[in-house]
């Protein structure tokens, strides 16, 4: 359903998850400081845009997904590495993938001064965390909820959540940014 509303905008189903986490790799290495968090979220962040790329899923935007065509062969080169990588545990993408959430909160939480836009910026990376977390677990261990209406209503319900709060947290730390 959700793809047949954007299939006739192919740069949709492309970019949006590039422009994610390009997105979040700026965000977090223009408030953060340290560099352990900031190299560890940014590996995670690219490692997570590897895996949907070949999974032609993603779970940070619950549309199916393609790699850009200008980037075919970089991952054509990794997608060796990366499948053996990917072969030694069945957990290892939902453990990035829960992780990349968490450590956004993290990231937010810590942030001093606290602002309102941060505020909502950490909102939206608890209520991706628990969107995430419900795609894994009925991935992983129920499978049986996939036939649930409802379990589907909440999980798109905290996806419209995220991006409602990670705009809003955007338009207040531009308007900040923008003040005097």
């Amino acid at each position: 359903m959700r793809n047949d509303a954007i299939a006739p905008y192919a740069f949709i189903s492309e970019y949006a998850v590039l422009a994610l986490i390009v997105g979040e790799i700026l965000i977090l290495w223009a408030i953060r400081r340290g560099l352990i968090l900031r190299v560890l979220l940014t590996v995670t962040l690219i490692f997570l845009f590897v895996e949907n790329s070949f999974a032609g899923q993603s779970v940070l935007v619950p549309i199916a997904v393609e790699a850009p065509a200008w980037l075919g062969s970089i991952l054509g080169f990794i997608e060796g590495p990366f499948e053996q990588l990917v072969a030694l545990s069945e957990y290892i993408i939902p453990g990035v993938t829960v992780s990349v959430p968490f450590l956004l909160w993290v990231l937010y939480a810590y942030k001093k001064p606290g602002r309102f836009s941060i505020f909502m910026l950490r909102l939206g990376s608890i209520t991706l965390f628990l969107a995430i977390a419900m795609l894994i677990v009925k991935n992983l261990f129920v499978p049986s909820l996939q036939d649930v209406e409802v379990y589907g209503t909440i999980t798109t319900v905290f996806y419209i959540l995220t991006y409602l709060l990670n705009a809003v947290g955007g338009v207040f730390g531009t308007l900040g940014f923008a003040r005097k």
